[in-house]
């Protein structure tokens, strides 16, 4: 007898014909089969519910992140910053500044933290988007397309995170390191530029000035450093060995502390970090014609402030924008300093009625030198440095920069306006060394295919600096100065020759 239809299945042959029947358990006895080994399992602990190994995950990765971060304050971190500071780059552009070094100690921390993110962001990818499984075609297509695009956001953090900052060079990711390190500060202990401890360029310790002795520190940037000079033909040096000679019972010595593409504001913050263990008399400022611009530009860059909050962000990205759209990136620079007309040299673009409004911070950075000059017991005075285009407009004819600037333009002269204005509302001297090289035979005085003072610019500026420093020594200490040393300005190559 046959057994009953919800009971069996019929087997069939090959050929399609009833062959025998097949004895099967009913469809609920079959479900409550399945629940109740479900649920032995599940008691058993074989087979937790998704939600709760999740749960267990999070709290193992958190743990684990609680571990990983307790190692690296107490032993990594200090492992880490010594591997760093014995690594050596190589500089991007010059020997004298952009050194991807210093930014490359500040990044451990983040990076740290950047791992940690991107760790818990995988986790809640991996967990999150397996438990969404929509029925209608639709939401599956939703749920791929937003798989697809967390990961590719997850990489790009990567890549971002924990590439750039080994693709400084192959890339050129100037502003990741400069945003990073805006202060830029030369090496300590360099034997090729040469620097000291403190990172300055000298060949004597801050130990070798004395209180007792009359102690100057010469601020400003590239032209104050002496780009691509000797140290001993820098006009700091060159005002040293005729002061010495004018003064010998006074002990002079003059410490440079300037540097490339540095300005008022940072050698502020440099003159408040270290300006103490060189016990000064006299802090004199070498002001030269970008630093109005450089002024707004790092404050900006400190302040991260409109697109300089992105660069050491997402570095890899606006290095790729920048090669296709050049001109976007650097128009949104433009807007985020805030200066028209842009440009570095935007004082002799305009007259000074339109420009005058973008001087505040050059005129509160003068201020606080001074403040802190008078703080560390020292006078303060401001020496107006001209560039080759407001005097000839036979010098630097193959310069780099020529594009930035009219060569004696209508408004070359409108930056010493300015300070002639600024004459009568500070209490420290301001001279300009513009008179002097309009009226001086040598030439040339800077280099052909190089905007900075030769040796012989050097010379020049040296002896009338050396002049006007010696008038405030007379009337702070009462002695005579002597004579002035003989000698002309040295001959100089055609080109610049590095030193």
């Amino acid at each position: 007898m046959p057994a009953p239809a919800h009971v069996q299945d019929w087997g069939r042959s090959r050929r399609g014909t009833l062959r025998f029947p097949v004895r099967s358990k009913p469809a609920r006895l079959r479900v409550m089969g399945h629940h109740a080994a479900t649920a032995a399992r599940r008691d058993s602990g074989e087979h937790a519910p998704r939600g709760r190994r999740t749960l267990q995950s999070a709290i193992l990765l958190a743990a684990l992140t609680l571990m990983a971060w307790g190692g690296y304050a107490l032993f990594a971190r200090r492992l880490v910053l010594s591997i760093l500071a014995h690594r050596k780059i190589e500089p991007l552009q010059d020997a004298s500044q952009w050194q991807p070094h210093t930014a490359l100690l500040r990044l451990p921390d983040p990076m740290f933290f950047k791992a940690i993110v991107f760790v818990w962001g995988a986790f809640l990818v991996g967990a999150g988007f397996p438990r969404l499984s929509p029925r209608a075609p639709w939401g599956k297509r939703a749920a791929d397309l937003g798989l697809g695009l967390a990961v590719t956001a997850l990489l790009w953090f990567g890549a971002e995170s924990f590439v750039a900052p080994f693709l400084i060079h192959p890339l050129g990711l100037e502003k990741f390191y400069a945003v990073l390190d805006v202060d830029h500060r030369l090496p300590p202990h360099d034997p090729l530029l040469p620097t000291n401890a403190d990172g300055i360029r000298s060949r004597r310790e801050s130990t070798a000035y004395p209180a007792g002795d009359f102690n100057i520190l010469f601020l400003g940037d590239s032209f104050t450093y002496g780009f691509h000079v000797g140290i001993d033909d820098a006009f700091p040096a060159q005002a040293e060995v005729v002061l010495r000679q004018e003064f010998p019972a006074l002990r002079v010595n003059v410490a440079n502390f300037g540097w490339v593409s540095s300005s008022p504001l940072l050698s502020l913050r440099l003159l408040r970090d270290i300006g103490a263990r060189y016990h000064p008399r006299l802090v004199v400022m070498c002001f030269d014609m970008t630093d109005f611009f450089d002024d707004i530009h790092q404050r900006h860059m400190l302040e991260q402030k409109g697109i300089y909050w992105y660069y050491d962000k997402c570095p890899v990205t606006l290095r790729a924008v920048a090669l296709m759209k050049r001109r976007a990136v650097q128009r949104l620079e433009e807007l985020s300093d805030g200066i028209e007309p842009p440009g570095r040299f935007f004082m002799s673009a305009a007259p000074l009625e339109t420009t005058r409004r973008f001087c505040g911070d050059t005129r509160r950075n003068l201020d606080g030198l001074d403040s802190c000059a008078t703080a560390l017991g020292a006078g303060f005075m401001v020496f107006v440095l001209p560039r080759s285009y407001q005097y000839s407009a036979r010098e630097a004819p193959e310069n780099w920069e020529k594009w930035d600037y009219t060569v004696l333009g209508p408004y070359a002269l409108e930056p010493f306006r300015y300070f002639d204005e600024l004459r009568g509302q500070v209490g420290y001297p301001v001279f300009s060394l513009l008179p002097i090289f309009q009226r001086t035979t040598v030439f040339p005085t800077c280099f052909i295919d190089d905007p900075h003072w030769n040796r012989a610019g050097h010379w020049i500026a040296g002896r009338a600096i050396a002049r006007l420093v010696g008038a405030e020594i007379e009337a702070r200490t009462g002695i005579r100065a002597g004579p002035e040393p003989a000698g002309g300005p040295p001959r100089e190559p055609a080109r610049r020759v590095k030193p």
